[in-house]
């Protein structure tokens, strides 16, 4: 239950950030400014996905071998 309550306050607060990006962009506020602020963004998501992943691992401990794999192949699809 702690693991859901913080994963959906960082949730709400990169929900925020992505306003206050989208107002940045409307006031044409400088490249540099708005940059900083989408790599924030992409830094709180990364943050999000690695505690998602690590509740949803935990929970799978005796998942089945294809629930596994198939968990393998969409992180494999995710790295660069």
């Amino acid at each position: 239950m702690k693991m859901e309550k913080d994963i959906n306050n960082r949730l709400s607060r990169i929900e925020g950030q992505i306003g206050g990006i989208l107002e940045m962009i409307e006031e044409e506020r400088p490249c540099r400014d708005i940059l900083i602020q989408l790599l924030a963004v992409s830094s709180a998501l990364k943050g999000v996905t690695s505690l998602f992943l690590k509740e949803y691992l935990e929970g799978c401990k005796e998942g089945s071998p294809s629930e596994m794999e198939d968990i393998i192949d969409l992180l494999l699809k995710c790295l660069p």
